[in-house]
């Protein structure tokens, strides 16, 4: 298990790196701090204990276990308290901590529960309320979120999709579980007879 505690650990920072080149990820200003200034936190506090539930829930929404580990087991809650309480701006903590509030609070209107006691059908249907709500988003000034000059103000689950999508992919679980895994996709053979390439490689192009 990864964890990530006022540094974000060098085999993690390196897969970041590696996940948003292959996915064409332009990642949050948070991400990127994390990943340039690994030893410089914005906060350097953990988020209250009262919102480590429902971070769990709602990652396993996003990422739930199949026949692969879901988000909980790849450790996915404690790399979002790590980036919110370490990275995130104030602004950018506020509005992911507000989302929290009010999922909580639109759970207690329509169903007088929690949203951690809801039943996973009614979960759902506000995550999705909140995600058609984020679709609506547009950045006031495109080209600053597109080269991760400023803070990212996006919508709460906006925040928490890339979270647990970034958090999911970068562990161990979800490298080599849930995707496929080779640490040497190509082999080494030192002797090879020459009948069987037909003829030697050139070591350079041509002067």
């Amino acid at each position: 298990m990864l964890e990530i505690v006022g540094e974000l650990p060098m085999n993690r920072r390196e897969a970041i790196k590696s996940l948003g080149i292959a996915l064409g990820l332009s990642l949050s200003p948070a991400l990127v701090r994390a990943l340039s200034n690994p030893e410089l936190s914005v906060h350097e506090k953990p988020l209250d204990q009262q919102y480590a539930k429902l971070i769990e829930v709602l990652s396993e929404l996003v990422i739930p276990t199949t026949d692969t580990p879901g988000a909980i087991a790849a450790g996915v809650p404690e790399f979002i308290n790590g980036i919110v309480s370490n990275w995130y701006t104030p602004a950018e903590r506020d509005i992911f901590l507000s989302g929290l509030v009010d999922l909580n609070a639109e759970a207690q209107q329509q169903y007088g529960a929690p949203y951690v006691d809801l039943t996973e059908g009614q979960q759902i249907l506000l995550l999705e309320a909140a995600e058609l709500a984020a679709s609506e988003y547009q950045s006031d000034d495109g080209m600053a979120m597109m080269l991760n000059l400023d803070e990212d103000l996006s919508p709460f689950f906006i925040k928490l999709k890339e979270l647990v999508i970034v958090g999911y992919y970068t562990s161990e679980i979800g490298a080599s579980q849930e995707l496929n895994y080779n640490p040497m996709p190509m082999s080494y053979k030192g002797d090879i007879p020459l009948t069987d390439v037909g003829r030697a490689w050139a070591v350079d192009g041509p002067l």
